[in-house]
């Protein structure tokens, strides 16, 4: 990726999809969900935490440049 609007478009669809799952186990735990299945959205959402840092990162990078 090396336009900066598509990244800005990618970040922003990363932390909207990171909240909805953040959201969810929220929603899950006062649902009493299984433990697996509240793991499984856990490390989801880990993922795309993830992906934000280091999308962040490159964009921090990039504007440094």
């Amino acid at each position: 990726m090396n336009n900066p609007s598509k990244e800005s478009n990618r970040l922003e669809e990363l932390e909207f999809q990171h909240n909805e799952v953040d959201a969810l186990v929220k929603r899950r735990y006062t649902e009493y969900a299984s433990n697996y299945e509240i793991n499984r959205l856990k490390t989801i959402k880990l993922w795309y935490k993830d992906k934000i840092h280091r999308l962040n990162k490159t964009l921090k990078a990039q504007h440094e440049a």
